[in-house]
């Protein structure tokens, strides 16, 4: 369940992402549960075509920052339509 590195860095797996970002918002809300709902959990990874319908499912990912896959029209359109 570790990360995998492509050629432009690290790219997290749905099953990975997932863990990590369950565990940030349990860390909120230990501080405050209402806190812990409302703030938004970005995935910073290399959100891609190929990946982000399965990041943007998990439970605890509110969406995610687009690096160089939004340079292209095709690539971001995908990305687009793979939030639920």
């Amino acid at each position: 369940m570790a990360p995998f590195e492509d050629a432009q860095g690290y790219v997290i797996s749905s099953d990975y992402g997932q863990p990590v970002h369950a565990f940030l918002r349990q860390t909120l809300a230990r501080a405050d549960s209402t806190l812990a709902e409302a703030v938004p959990l970005l995935h910073g990874g290399s959100v891609k075509p190929d990946n982000a319908a399965a990041l943007f499912a998990m439970l605890d990912i509110d969406g995610g920052l687009i690096g160089s896959a939004a340079l292209e029209a095709g690539s971001l359109l995908s990305i687009y339509h793979a939030v639920p």
